[in-house]
């Protein structure tokens, strides 16, 4: 089993990213950080307060069609569909039969040209959670 990533977006429609047509790769940012605030007594401290930092994910969509034509359209289908605000981005782990799921913004998606070697269209995109998983 292999983890799973999708999107739904703002009309209840559905984009998967575990697909042979579009498929986040070496995705990052999905753990957490968070800040806290403490009192120290001598060797130990106490905390205080603690608050969960909202992350950004990155990674690269690898979109692919059948021609060329179809590998842009399909770039084309995907933002058409991140334009249906808010967007949700969904992680299932392979070891869990339920997902999570944080509202994202998208903040960067990148246009390359179709890999030569591969045939990919490789898409660099960046999102920040505005909610947590």
């Amino acid at each position: 089993m292999v983890r799973n990533f999708w999107m739904t977006n703002n009309v209840g429609a559905e984009y998967s990213l575990l697909s042979s047509r579009a498929f986040l790769y070496a995705p990052e940012g999905l753990g957490f950080t968070k800040a806290y605030e403490a009192i120290s007594f001598g060797t130990s401290e106490v905390v205080t307060e603690e608050q969960l930092n909202l992350s950004d994910v990155s990674g690269e969509i690898l979109f692919r069609g059948e021609t060329s034509a179809d590998t842009y359209n399909e770039y084309s289908n995907f933002t058409n569909f991140i334009r249906e605000t808010p967007v949700t981005l969904h992680y299932m782990p392979p070891n869990l039969a339920e997902s999570f799921g944080a509202e994202v913004v998208i903040t960067n998606l990148e246009k390359t040209e179709i890999d030569a070697e591969d045939g990919l269209l490789h898409c660099p995109i960046s999102m920040h959670m505005t909610t947590h998983w």
